[in-house]
C-alpha cells in the first residue's frame, strides 16, 4: 500500500480559512503546544528553520 505524500501548502491553505486571524493561529499552532510541552517562548512561529 503506497502512502500519498502530505501536500503541506494546501493543509496550511485549509487551516489559514479555518482560522483566519493569525494570532489565534499562532496560539494553536506554537503558544498551547510549547507551554504544553515545555518548548522556548522566544521564536514565534514561522521564524523556526531546520536543516536536515
Amino acid at each position: 500500500m503506497k502512502i500519498a505524500p502530505v501536500e503541506y501548502g494546501r493543509e496550511a491553505s485549509v487551516f489559514s480559512g479555518w482560522v483566519p486571524s493569525e494570532e489565534v493561529r499562532q496560539k494553536i499552532l506554537w503558544d498551547n503546544p510549547s507551554r504544553f510541552f515545555g518548548f522556548s517562548k522566544s521564536a514565534k512561529l514561522g521564524e523556526l528553520s531546520v536543516a536536515f
